[in-house]
């Protein structure tokens, strides 16, 4: 796709996400860095200017072309920080299962729970998770994301793992979002190590973690702190590995119950915490301190019917920048609506509306450690969504509808 030259005009408000562009005068969040009445201009698929329409400068170069935004609400491109979107088979069993009152551990014994997915994975071969993978990245599009991070960890062994990293590397191609792939082959011991942790973090450190980074497939690698999965001396070892390999660090992290993953994060330098269900104050103090983006994951609290929520309002007293996303995977959050885990960001979270939109924009690809999308500064990606939205509030306000009408990447029109 070249890049695009570009004036976009006819945009009723124009929600930056920079502070320092706000035009609004206290009228709305500074935060949201909102211009009424607004033009964007894009040079070589990146913004040169923002600003009211009556500023808007007198000449442009021959090549830019005209397009309206139809007096929409325009935002950044959505950026979703937190997905495991390549696997193979369903878990809708599992959701019937639960739904009756089954219990997790009765849901693994029967042969569920995440292995049914690992054995679905592997079973299906690499154009079958190719085309399905596609299919969800379409959809993803559709509803304004225009950066998506897919983990792996359906794999669980070393070809599995690099399997669908290959997947991930296949898929940023083959459409116009931006893929940041994270290699989790510490999401659970693999199937036949379940008694034997040990030897699979060995296995993690000592063939997988080279092999990720050997061949470029990975920007980062993740853990899952909690019980049943790894506990924080083993995946310290991990993250290190890591890090002496060259990858940015991630940590699932306080999910299911307190366990040390949050305060982990911290001490290795992580670019975020995701779920944080159970984080404390402490934690919250630790990741403000070590400038680790807190991400939260609450479709899964929704979809797993526990509680708490995660405490939002408490991360960002503490300091912390926070995210949300929808944590996409066929197990504990099988949806594609970045809006709506806004909306729950609001309403079970603490997060104020304008929080929780700048948590799926420009917090959301400060957690994937990117400063060039997720904001409309001149330099940042020209990356837009416009809706149909009668106030800035509305997307957030108005949980299930879909406002997106026209998606652009590096200022081209995608969909709509």
């Amino acid at each position: 796709m070249a890049p695009a030259d570009l004036l976009l005009e006819d945009i009723r408000l124009l929600l930056t996400m920079e502070p320092r562009l706000d035009r609004c005068g206290g009228e709305l969040p500074a935060a949201l860095g909102a211009i009424p009445g607004a033009s964007l201009w894009v040079s070589e698929g990146r913004v040169a200017w923002a600003g009211p329409a009556t500023e808007a400068p007198a000449e442009l170069p021959a090549t830019v072309r005209r397009g309206s935004a139809e007096g929409r609400i325009v935002l950044p491109g959505l950026v979703e920080c937190h997905t495991h979107l390549v696997w193979g088979g369903d878990r809708e069993r599992d959701f019937e299962d639960r739904c009756a009152g089954v219990s997790y551990e009765a849901i693994l014994a029967r042969g569920g729970g995440i292995y049914s997915t690992v054995a679905a994975t592997r079973d299906a071969d690499g154009e079958e998770l190719f085309r399905a993978a596609l299919g969800r990245m379409g959809t993803l599009l559709r509803r304004g994301v225009t950066t998506v991070e897919i983990k792996s960890g359906y794999g669980l062994d070393t070809a599995s793992e690099l399997h669908l990293l290959e997947v991930a590397r296949r898929l940023a191609g083959a459409q116009p979002a931006m893929v940041v792939p994270t290699f989790l082959g510490a999401h659970v011991p693999g199937p036949g190590y379940r008694s034997a942790v040990g030897r699979y973090v060995d296995l993690v450190v000592e063939e997988m973690l080279p092999e990720v980074a050997a061949r470029g497939l990975a920007r980062f690698c993740d853990v899952f702190v909690e019980e049943g999965a790894f506990d924080v001396p083993r995946a310290r070892r991990i993250l290190q590995r890591a890090a002496d390999l060259g990858l940015g660090r991630k940590v699932h992290a306080e999910q299911l119950g307190r366990c040390g993953g949050a305060a982990l994060a911290a001490e290795m330098g992580a670019t975020s915490a995701d779920h944080l269900d159970h984080a404390s104050p402490g934690d919250a103090a630790a990741l403000a301190a070590s400038g680790c983006v807190a991400v939260l994951l609450p479709g899964a609290t929704f979809f797993l019917n526990r509680l708490p929520f995660p405490d939002g309002r408490m991360l960002r007293d503490a300091g912390c920048r926070v995210a949300l996303s929808t944590d996409w995977n066929p197990g504990s959050s099988p949806t594609p609506d970045l809006f709506l885990m806004a909306t729950f960001g609001a309403v079970r979270c603490g997060l104020t509306p304008a929080e929780a939109l700048r948590g799926i924009t420009v917090e959301a690809a400060r957690a994937l450690g990117l400063d060039d999308r997720g904001h409309l500064a001149p330099g940042a990606r020209a990356d837009l969504v416009e809706l149909d939205a009668e106030t800035w509030r509305t997307p957030v306000y108005r949980f299930g509808d879909d406002p997106v009408r026209r998606v652009r990447v590096g200022g081209e029109v995608v969909h709509g």
